[in-house]
């Protein structure tokens, strides 16, 4: 069946009022009005109007990608990741930890009301999701800013690293000076003990990163055979 020119308008028309409105709630919040937070299953219930979504009452009752899934939950998590903040301070007082442990949120609820007025349903551990999505990029973004901002140049110290040996009849012991530079420090250790204990020939590489130390013991370069 042939499609007419006001049915092209209309899909064009709900594209480009959706991707503006979609523009406009990425740089400032939509708002929106709690209406329910229960306590008992943790479902949390918002309204908004079609209107400060930017969508005309006839574009969204003539589209039926409107009224699909994907719609919903798309702009539904969008409004509440940019009012996460709203959200949170109106369940972190609620029995929020045993109602995120009990359920997880999976779809969005969507339904109309006269005028222009969207209800949105959905389960608070979605906000948890968010929460713990939000502070693990901000660690993550202010890690990379230190390591960017304070690089460390440590002057190497092998030759200031004077090991002391104290042995009896049960033990050996190590007094190790404290450096700069750890890893220095371990290297270095490490060869007096295997020394002592009548391991020749091997040479001990530590590298670091900021979650370990990777110890390697080789056998010397200068004593493999030709």
């Amino acid at each position: 069946m042939a499609t007419t020119q006001t049915e092209r308008e209309i899909e064009v028309y709900a594209a480009g009022e959706l991707v503006s409105g979609i523009l406009r709630m990425l740089k400032e919040p939509t708002p929106i009005k709690i209406a329910m937070v229960s306590q008992e299953s943790g479902d949390i219930v918002f309204t908004v109007s079609l209107n400060d979504l930017g969508l005309t009452l006839r574009t969204f009752h003539s589209h039926p990608f409107f009224h699909s899934h994907l719609f919903t939950n798309l702009l539904g998590e969008l409004l509440v990741r940019v009012n996460l903040d709203l959200f949170l301070s109106h369940v972190m007082n609620k029995n929020y930890a045993l109602l995120v442990k009990k359920y997880n949120h999976h779809d969005f609820g969507l339904r109309s009301e006269e005028d222009d007025i969207l209800i949105f349903q959905f389960h608070a551990s979605l906000l948890h999701k968010l929460l713990n999505e939000m502070l693990n990029r901000e660690i993550s973004e202010e890690v990379s800013k230190i390591i960017i901002a304070s690089p460390k140049k440590v002057k190497r110290e092998d030759d200031t690293i004077a090991i002391a040996a104290i042995t009896d009849d049960k033990t050996f012991r190590l007094i190790v000076p404290k450096t700069n530079d750890v890893r220095l420090c371990f290297q270095k250790a490490i060869g007096v003990i295997l020394n002592f204990y009548g391991i020749k020939g091997k040479e001990t590489f530590i590298n670091s990163n900021m979650f370990n130390y990777e110890i390697q013991i080789k056998d010397a370069t200068n004593n493999k055979s030709p």
